[in-house]
């Protein structure tokens, strides 16, 4: 079974559970900071995703670190994962709740990328360009000084590609036919 499928059942699982309990919003905020601790702290990534650490030394590790900031159904589903042997597939878990839950929620998630920070008019107007379908939009933004200048907005699969970047690469391209 590959890692995506076992991913969106346990991500399935986790939303049927939470949202039959009301709280899918509350364990969505609390799987954040999870995957937030887990990106930003290299040493934990790297004992997440290694199989020779024994299930029960990750397990006390993420009840030390998160059993503040976690309720009982994130801790538990947590203990599940590592018990489970799917500790590796834990950032993807997360990334497949998110997307059920934007799913369920009807949240568009549009990501902009750009060299610099965009100014609040520009982020207005991509929303509102964006929202096809009346739902909420969910706008991440990234910084990438490659670009040069200019954006790339990215929907579902739709991807806009505005960037100085490909303005260049497709005059190399040009010059070289």
């Amino acid at each position: 079974m590959g890692k995506t499928t076992v991913s969106t059942r346990y991500a399935k699982a986790l939303f049927q559970l939470s949202s039959s309990n009301n709280s899918s919003e509350h364990v969505l905020k609390e799987l954040q900071i999870v995957s937030s601790t887990i990106k930003r702290e290299e040493k934990l990534f790297k004992m997440v995703v290694n199989p020779t650490i024994k299930k029960n030394t990750k397990q006390s590790v993420f009840t030390g670190l998160f059993s503040r900031d976690v309720g009982s159904v994130t801790m538990k589903f947590l203990n599940l994962v590592i018990a489970k042997g799917r500790a590796s597939c834990l950032l993807d878990i997360i990334e497949k709740y998110e997307d059920i839950y934007n799913i369920d929620k009807n949240i568009s998630v549009v990501e902009v990328v750009s060299a610099e920070p965009i100014p609040t008019e520009i982020k207005e107007t991509i929303k509102e360009k964006a929202r096809v379908n009346g739902g909420e939009i969910l706008l991440k933004e990234k910084i990438d000084k490659k670009l040069i200048g200019g954006l790339v907005i990215k929907r579902g699969d739709l991807q806009y590609d505005a960037s100085i970047r490909k303005k260049i690469n497709s005059a190399k391209r040009a010059f070289k036919l």
